[in-house]
Order: structure tokens, then sequence, then C-alpha cells
């Protein structure tokens, strides 16, 4: 029988030696970025390491021209994780002027982000919330289907979800979308990231695979369920794929409308962005509103 309890000590001395070689390394990146930089052991978390800085300028390019994103929006960040977005809008050449409220489940990254991540520029926020995730936050005493987030109705001009509706069942992506729905603005726009799927297919696609989705594990059938699949039966939540079908209906249940889809290199080839599929939604303007902003491609 494992010992969690040894297993989890083990990983922390590990953590603070990695932390501690990678401190001449995180210590040049400040100087050079003028924004505050996470020790490797959060860093790694949210992104592969080799891809950390490029991504996060990426995202933040589309969250631009695809979402609407304003440098004086308030801005909700759904699964905010250490704030590598909000750190990296807060310098140039972005200058975020507006106000920020992101909410994660991991306690160690949100105190991170608490206490590194200020402005005088502009109101920013991280809250931790106890969320329940089988495989990320076991012990979570919140039942992410049930959530409701503390925020009022019609508080925010952008929302995003980077990489968490991969890692949701539809029960708890159906609160999420309605969550959304109650704390955007009309007019405004949500966007997220998934593996959308068009139907059943027996596996990942061979030529894609190892080099892009999940390129050091073997794992590449899919154990489907109705609307969702994943590629791990025994813990479901690692990677999860969507019916886009569902998301579909899902999103426009709670009055949302899918402005866009923009496929992932996860399961494309040729004209896509990123590894992910972007999904758009916007709450729809008041009757006789301009809605401004449309899509671009």
């Amino acid at each position: 029988m494992v010992n969690t309890t040894l297993v989890s000590h083990v990983r922390g001395l590990a953590d603070t030696a990695l932390d501690w070689l990678d401190l001449p390394f995180r210590s040049r990146l400040r100087h050079e970025l003028a924004r505050p930089i996470p020790p490797l052991s959060i860093r790694r978390r949210v992104a592969p390491l080799d891809e950390y800085l490029a991504t996060t300028d990426e995202y933040i390019a589309y969250f631009k021209l695809l979402g609407g994103l304003h440098m004086r929006s308030d801005v909700l960040d759904i699964g905010c994780g250490h704030g590598r977005f909000i750190a990296r809008m807060l310098t140039k050449p972005h200058y975020f002027r507006g106000a920020y409220e992101g909410f994660d489940s991991d306690p160690v990254a949100i105190r991170w982000a608490q206490g590194n991540i200020t402005s005088e520029l502009a109101q920013v926020h991280f809250r931790h919330i106890d969320l329940h995730n089988a495989y990320y936050s076991p012990t979570g005493q919140v039942d992410p289907s049930t959530l409701r987030c503390p925020y009022p109705d019609d508080s925010f001009d952008f929302v995003l979800a980077w990489s968490i509706f991969t890692h949701l069942r539809p029960s708890v992506v159906d609160r999420y979308l309605q969550e959304v729905a109650r704390v955007l603005r009309p007019g405004k726009c949500f966007i997220a990231t998934c593996f959308a799927l068009d139907g059943y297919p027996n596996s990942l696609r061979s030529d894609l695979q190892f080099s892009r989705l999940l390129p050091a594990n073997p794992h590449s059938h899919w154990e489907h369920h109705d609307t969702w699949s994943t590629l791990f039966p025994d813990a479901p939540e690692r990677a999860i794929g969507l019916q886009l079908s569902y998301l579909r209906a899902a999103g426009a249940k709670q009055g949302l409308v899918l402005k866009q889809f923009v496929p992932g290199s996860w399961n494309c080839d040729d004209d896509y962005l990123s590894l992910q599929d972007i999904m758009v939604w916007q709450r729809p303007p008041p009757t006789g509103a301009d809605d401004s902003g449309g899509p671009i491609r």
C-alpha cells in the first residue's frame, strides 16, 4: 500500500530542491521581463516549461482579437492558477488599467499570486475556492457542479477559462456556463478552450497524438460516455473531450451565443491557432444595441 504522506513529503522535498536550482534563472527572467516569475514548482503546473513564456503572450493576443479584451476591461479568470495572464498584462506592452478577479482550487498558486502580483494601476484580486476535482484537487470540499461564483450579476466585460473545460465533466461545465452567463455583462464575451469531439473516434489521430496532445504519454484511446470522453479511464479529469454538439447546446441553454469556434492543433493539421480548440461565446447585447467586435475568422 502506498504511503501517501511519505509520497507527498518526498514531492515537497523535490520541489524545494528544484526551486533552489531555479533561482538564478528566475532572477534573470524577473529582471528581463520586469514582472514576477513564480518558482519552477508552480510554473510547471500550468504549461510545459519550454512554452511558459511564449504561450502567455500568445494567449493574451487571442483574448484581445477573439474575445474583445480591452485594457480597461473588468476581467474574470476562471482557474487562474498563479495569475500568469494578469502578471503579463500589467507590464508592457499591455499596461492593463482594468479590474481583475481570479479564482483557483490550488492554494499554493493562489498564495503566490496574492503575495507577488500587485499593482497601483489595477484592482487585482485572487481567491482560493476549495473546489473538488478527482484528479487535480481530490481533497477539495466544494462540489463544482453547485458552484456559486462570489461575484455579483453583470460584473465582467471579459471572462476566460483557459484549459479548464479539458478537465471537467458535463455537469460541471453546465454549472460554469450558467455562472458565466450570470456574471458576464450583455454584449460581452467568454473565451474557453477544450478538446471538442465531433463524433466518437476510437483514438487520437496517429499523426498528431505523440507530437502535440500528450507527447510523453502512451494513452491514445478514448473511453466514451455519451456527451464526454476521456483518455484516462482511471483518472478521467486528467484529459476530457466534450462533444461539440453538447457544448453548443449547453451554452445556448444559458443564453450564450457561440460566435466562433477555432480548431486546435491537437486534432487539426492546418488552419489552427493554438493547441486546444478555442470557443468564443457572447451574452447577447440588449435589443437594438450595437454588436461590435465580431469574429475575424
